[in-house]
């Protein structure tokens, strides 16, 4: 980073703008193939939009 703020307020705020990307797809043909360390916050929020 550039010495700037953080783009996110916080892993569930990511969660969030990342859901906002990817709720045009049916949750039924979806795949998780990894999860990172750390990601479950963000994806938990992603799964409740």
């Amino acid at each position: 980073m550039n010495g700037s703020e953080p783009p996110y307020r916080d892993r569930t705020d990511a969660g969030r703008v990342l859901a906002g990307y990817v709720n045009h797809y049916d949750p039924a043909a979806a795949i998780v193939l990894a999860i990172p360390r750390g990601g479950i916050p963000d994806i938990s929020e992603t799964l409740l939009r």
